[in-house]
């Protein structure tokens, strides 16, 4: 199923705008792309929402109890009101962009 997603059209389409947003540091256009993308409510709050909340927990334990950090996640998980960013900020984090080098 998920090789049936990568190789079909439309779903390459949506990832290069995605990464296209997210280059350009556009969260608000990253969140537009996800959810254009049709996932289903459900499958969206147990993806991106449920997860969100998982890491958020396990990335301020991290944080907290060690040295410094680097997190990797889909750009789907930064936006929103529920993104890691949003929770992170809430939590007392200072959280801000990294300019991309140019090449």
């Amino acid at each position: 199923m998920l090789l049936d997603m990568v190789q079909h059209d439309l779903y390459r389409a949506q990832m290069e705008q995605m990464m296209d947003a997210y280059a350009a540091q556009d969260l608000q256009k990253v969140m537009e792309v996800a959810e254009a993308g049709g996932i289903p409510q459900s499958l969206d709050k147990g993806l991106l929402q449920d997860r969100n909340e998982r890491m958020v927990a396990g990335m301020v334990e991290l944080m907290r109890s060690g040295p410094p950090c680097f997190f990797a996640v889909g750009a789907a998980h930064l936006p929103g009101e529920r993104g890691l960013l949003a929770q992170l900020r809430e939590k007392g984090f200072l959280v801000y962009a990294v300019a991309p080098v140019p090449q």
